[in-house]
């Protein structure tokens, strides 16, 4: 196994690891570059390594989620993760139907990010109901916070004039619901 392999494998639970080597078998051959980066979170006690971009072609992404099962929904998280905006977006809404643990820290990640047309899909899905969440943002307080810093970032340098009331952007209210069921 390639050493992009190895690292990409790490975005997901060892019980999802023959799915994500499925997955990666499909992807990896001609990726236009290695992942960017990755962010550490814990997923039921378990620290998992999410890539901050992936650089996988698009044709192969879409065969790799054709797949179905475990295998398409590891490409549908890492294509989350992709460079190109579209497919992200495309990727986050297609995860918003499922409920694996492991799924919830592709899509939180969005809420830290700036594309706010993918952001409002989640908004609303955690508005609607976000306890699945919530197992998440208790394991990880660090990462919710520093979430939570870049989305106030994002809307201060790119969307106070859309939403002049920073609770009013969409990743902000996604985060506060998730504060609110923290306590419950």
């Amino acid at each position: 196994m390639s050493e992009i392999e190895t690292g990409e494998i790490d975005a997901f639970p060892h019980a999802v690891a023959q799915a994500a080597r499925a997955a990666l078998s499909l992807l990896t051959p001609d990726q236009l570059l290695k992942p960017a980066a990755s962010f550490s979170v814990q997923v039921a006690g378990e620290t998992i390594l999410i890539p901050y971009r992936t650089y996988y072609d698009q044709a192969r992404i879409r065969r790799a989620i054709a797949a179905g099962g475990q295998q398409g929904l590891v490409a549908l998280c890492l294509g989350s993760r992709h460079h190109d905006g579209f497919l992200r977006e495309s990727c986050a809404r297609r995860l918003l139907e499922h409920d694996e643990p492991w799924v919830v820290p592709f899509l939180f990640q969005l809420l830290g990010e700036y594309v706010v047309e993918i952001v409002r899909p989640i908004e609303a899905a955690i508005a609607a109901d976000g306890r699945k969440y919530t197992t998440f943002t208790r394991e990880n307080p660090a990462y919710f916070l520093t979430t939570e810093r870049r989305a106030i970032s994002y809307w201060d340098a790119y969307y106070r004039a859309r939403y002049p009331a920073m609770q009013d952007y969409p990743a902000l209210k996604a985060l506060a619901a998730l504060r609110a069921l923290q306590t419950l």
